[in-house]
C-alpha cells in the first residue's frame, strides 16, 4: 500500500509538472507575438498605428503595453498610435502586461517634413495588383520593411514583395484603391501636389473616367494600383486623396 501511495504521489506531481509546462508555453506563444516593425521613419505631425504579426495579433494587442521614452519627439496612446511632434529619436518600449520585465524596442526617427511647392509629380510607374478593396484608399510606403508590414496586413491577397520593387533612397510607392466603370479602363491622369487652406501640401491623385456618372452611380469595379513616385515628392505632402475627373470617350 505504502508503494502504491508513493506511486500514486510520483504521478500526481508528473501530471501536475505537466500542466504547468502547458500553460506555461501556451503563456510563451500568446507573449511571442512581435510588433510588425523594429523601426519606423516618421515626419512631423505625421501619425501611425501599432500593429502585430500573428493570428491572434488583435487579442492580443490587450494584453501589451506601451511607452515612448521621449514623449516630445514621438507619444503613443493607449490605442497604439504614436505620433511624431518634433525631429529627433525616440524608442517606443512594447512590454506584455503580465510580465514588464521582457520588453521589445521600436526604434522612431521623426524627421521635418521636407519643403515642397505645388507640382505635378513625375510618375514613373503604375502597376495594376488586384481588385480587392483596401480598407485604406491610399497607403505610403517608404521603406522594404513598410513593404514587409503591408502585405502581413493584407494576407489571403495574392500579393508578393516583387510586386514592390523600388529604390527606396529615391522612390516610395503610393497603394491606391480606385473606382472604374465596368467596361473602361482606369487611367492615372496625374499626381499632383496641392496646398490645402492651411498652406500646406497635400498629394491629389487624379484619376480620368469615361463613364463618370456610372461610378457616381456606384455601378463600379475596384482596382488596386502601385504608384512610383520621388521619395522628396511624396515626403512633402501630409496626406494623399484621390479625385475623379471626367475624360473625354475617344472616338
Amino acid at each position: 500500500m505504502r508503494k502504491y501511495g508513493k506511486y500514486c504521489a510520483l504521478a500526481f506531481f508528473v501530471a501536475m509538472l505537466g500542466i504547468l509546462f502547458t500553460v506555461q508555453t501556451s503563456l510563451a506563444k500568446e507573449t511571442s507575438v512581435k510588433p510588425d516593425q523594429r523601426k519606423l521613419e516618421l515626419y512631423v505631425g505625421e501619425k501611425r498605428t501599432l500593429s502585430f504579426q500573428g493570428k491572434k495579433a488583435l487579442k492580443l494587442k490587450k494584453q501589451y503595453q506601451w511607452d515612448s521614452q521621449n514623449k516630445k519627439v514621438a507619444s503613443i496612446s493607449r490605442d497604439g498610435v504614436i505620433w511624431a511632434k518634433k525631429p529627433g529619436r525616440t524608442k517606443i518600449a512594447v512590454s506584455a502586461r503580465k510580465d514588464n520585465t521582457k520588453k521589445t524596442f521600436i526604434a522612431v526617427t521623426v524627421k521635418k517634413r521636407p519643403a515642397g511647392s505645388e507640382k505635378t509629380c513625375d510618375l514613373a510607374g503604375v502597376k495594376k495588383i488586384g481588385k480587392s478593396p483596401m480598407a485604406e484608399s491610399c497607403v505610403v510606403l517608404r521603406s522594404g520593411d513598410d513593404v514587409s508590414a503591408f502585405l502581413r496586413g493584407m494576407k489571403g491577397k495574392r500579393y508578393s514583395k516583387k510586386m514592390f520593387r523600388a529604390n527606396f533612397k529615391k522612390e516610395a510607392l503610393l497603394v491606391v484603391t480606385i473606382l472604374r466603370g465596368i467596361d473602361e479602363e482606369s487611367s492615372i491622369e496625374s499626381v499632383k501636389l496641392l496646398k490645402n487652406e492651411n498652406g500646406r501640401l497635400k498629394g491629389q491623385i487624379q484619376v480620368g473616367l469615361t463613364a463618370l456618372r456610372e461610378v457616381v452611380r456606384e455601378a463600379a469595379c475596384y482596382e488596386n494600383l502601385v504608384l512610383r513616385l520621388p521619395k522628396a515628392d511624396v515626403a512633402a505632402a501630409e496626406s494623399f486623396e484621390v479625385v475623379y475627373v471626367h475624360k473625354p470617350m475617344k472616338k
